[in-house]
């Protein structure tokens, strides 16, 4: 994993570097927070940036304000290194936006337990992006309606299928609405839905009624999951697995039975 080491100290860039790089760290070491600023702003730039307050041109607290204001490609993890000073300055390097500061001097092994708490982190990120991304897919790409919304009910993300049962060709026009208004269920029915989202009930097959704008009101076969707090506004999904009814066939009218002619003789 690349760590920046931004230090205007030399002795301080070279012994913590080598510790850095002993533990299996890729360390790109700078003296000042331009070049700091630059190497957090590449494609490939560091997970973890450890920034001296103290740094020429941008001190370390203005580098993490205005690397927190930004929207980066990844979030990168902030350990700063300040020298003792009152409660007042840790204050304010807390509010920037820092991750974890060190104050100097500081034992080397104790930075490098510092990091190795910022790899946990960032390892921990990545994961949950994963499961993120491959519950995303999951519902982008499920035959059965799907609708995830927020811890009160409001929808943020659905599928194609769902909007299709509501007579909408385009998902992003349906975002942002109460469900239970969206489905136009009865009070009941509506404030027991949103009674499961808000207490991240589990619902399991749970008979419920919307009205589908493509037909009339049938009966719908439902399940609701809780979602783990993600980062995202995502805290409930729940599946629709039962929509439109089908319609009976028509009757047929019956077959004609194969009677074998009569002949003649058969008459007689």
């Amino acid at each position: 994993m690349k760590v920046l080491l931004a230090a205007s100290d030399q002795m301080i860039r070279h012994v913590s570097t080598k510790v850095l790089r002993a533990a299996g760290f890729s360390v790109v070491p700078v003296r000042d927070g331009d070049e700091a600023w630059k190497e957090m702003e590449q494609e490939t730039g560091p997970m973890i940036a450890v920034l001296d307050w103290d740094l020429a041109l941008y001190d370390g607290v203005s580098l993490a304000r205005t690397l927190r204001s930004m929207k980066f490609r990844d979030y990168i993890y902030v350990v700063l290194l300040a020298p003792r000073k009152n409660k007042m300055d840790e204050l304010v390097a807390l509010e920037s936006g820092i991750d974890d500061y060190l104050l100097k001097p500081f034992l080397v092994d104790e930075l490098l337990a510092r990091v190795n708490i910022g790899r946990r982190v960032i390892e921990h990120e990545r994961k949950l992006s994963g499961i993120i991304a491959g519950y995303r897919t999951m519902v982008d790409t499920s035959p059965f309606a799907i609708a995830c919304t927020d811890e009160v009910g409001v929808v943020r993300r659905i599928n194609l299928p769902f909007a299709q049962m509501l007579g909408v060709e385009s998902p992003a026009s349906l975002l942002l609405q109460s469900l239970a208004e969206m489905l136009s269920l009865n009070r009941e029915e509506g404030n027991f839905l949103l009674r499961q989202v808000q207490e991240q009930r589990v619902m399991e097959m749970v008979n419920l009624h919307p009205v589908w704008r493509v037909s009339t009101t049938a009966p719908t076969c439902v399940y609701g999951r809780p979602v783990r707090d993600d980062g995202s506004n995502i805290r409930y999904i729940v599946t629709f697995t039962c929509g439109l009814q089908e319609k009976e066939p028509e009757p047929r009218p019956p077959k004609k039975e194969n009677v074998p002619e009569l002949t003649t003789a058969q008459s007689a």
